[in-house]
């Protein structure tokens, strides 16, 4: 038994080619759904501005500890900054040094993430 490969022709990586129309649709709208982690990571940006990816996952689990946010992945934070980037919430400005030791991606947020943010209230 294969299992069926993932092919994006321009969608989404959440769907297999064997799926129907509406489970395309529906991955499609997803990626562009604010859920909990989404919206706290575009929050998050709003309130310290400009960050890198492990400026966004440090701040998030600030959250997790001050009992604020429920607890993700350790990475599940930069991970959906890069998600709202590509779906227009967000934008990159360009590297930087982050927390670490490597250049890494910038994100800021823009007046699409900013009016998602008012509507989600």
């Amino acid at each position: 038994m294969t299992t069926p490969q993932i092919v994006l022709n321009n969608d989404t990586a959440r769907t297999r080619e064997t799926d129907p129309v509406t489970s395309h649709i529906a991955a499609d709208l997803s990626a562009l759904t604010l859920n909990e982690s989404r919206r706290n990571v575009l929050e998050l940006i709003k309130t310290h501005g400009a960050s890198t990816g492990s400026e966004v996952n440090h701040n998030y689990h600030d959250r997790i500890v001050a009992g604020d946010w429920p607890p993700i992945h350790w990475d599940s934070p930069r991970r959906r900054a890069g998600e709202l980037a590509d779906a227009g919430f967000l934008a990159r400005r360009g590297m930087r040094m982050g927390l670490y030791t490597s250049p890494e991606t910038e994100y800021e947020l823009t007046f699409q993430g900013l009016a998602a943010l008012e509507v989600s209230k």
